[in-house]
C-alpha cells in the first residue's frame, strides 16, 4: 500500500493589522484583516485573545548562600514559569473570503478576564492577539502580536479625569 502525503504548505499572504496595539480596557480593538493571495481553500479566519501569565521564582543561590549574600548575579538560580490562557477566540470569516477585501475586526474586552498588562521584577501579566487562518484541508497558520492593556483614570464622581498609560500610545 503507497501512501502519498502532501508537505507542500500553500502560498499565502494576509494582513492581520491592529489599529493600535497600545489599547485602554475600555475601548474595544479594532483592525482589519485582508486576504491578498491564497491558493487554497480558506475554512475560516479566526482572531484569539490570550493573557500570558509569567513568574519568577528564585531557588537561592549555587554557591549554597541565600539570596541577596552575593552581588554576582552570574549566580542565581531562577525558574521562568509562563502560562498562557485563552480568554476569548473571534471568528472573523467562516468560509473562504474574496480577495484583497478588508475585512473589519472589533473585539470588545471581557471584563472579568482581563486587566492592565503588567510588568514586575518577578510577576508579569501581558496580553498576545493570535491570528488563525484554517484551511479546508486541516492545515492551521498562525501568527501572534502583543498588545499593551491600560486602564482609564476616574475620579470620585465617575468623570474622566485623564488617560493614565505607563507605555506611550500612538496616534491612530
Amino acid at each position: 500500500m503507497l501512501l502519498l502525503i502532501s508537505t507542500s504548505v500553500p502560498e499565502i499572504s494576509i494582513q492581520c493589522l491592529l489599529h493600535s496595539s497600545n489599547v485602554c480596557l475600555d475601548v474595544p480593538l479594532t483592525g482589519e484583516v485582508i486576504v491578498k493571495h491564497c491558493n487554497a481553500t480558506i475554512q475560516s479566519l479566526e482572531c484569539q485573545l490570550i493573557r500570558v501569565e509569567s513568574f519568577t521564582r528564585g531557588l537561592g543561590r549555587r554557591n549554597g548562600q541565600p539570596e541577596g549574600g552575593s552581588s554576582n548575579r552570574d549566580d542565581e538560580v531562577n525558574d521562568m514559569h509562563r502560562n498562557r490562557t485563552e480568554i476569548q477566540t473571534l471568528e472573523i470569516v467562516h468560509g473562504d473570503p474574496c480577495r484583497d477585501l478588508s475585512i473589519p475586526v472589533y473585539i470588545v474586552l471581557p471584563r472579568q478576564f482581563v486587566c492592565p498588562t503588567m510588568l514586575a521584577q518577578r510577576v508579569q501579566v501581558e496580553f498576545e492577539i493570535k491570528w488563525l487562518c484554517l484551511l479546508k484541508d486541516g492545515l492551521t497558520l498562525s501568527t501572534t502580536q502583543r498588545v499593551v492593556l491600560w486602564r482609564s483614570r476616574f475620579e470620585e464622581d465617575g468623570m474622566v479625569e485623564g488617560l493614565l498609560c505607563p507605555f506611550p500610545v500612538p496616534s491612530v
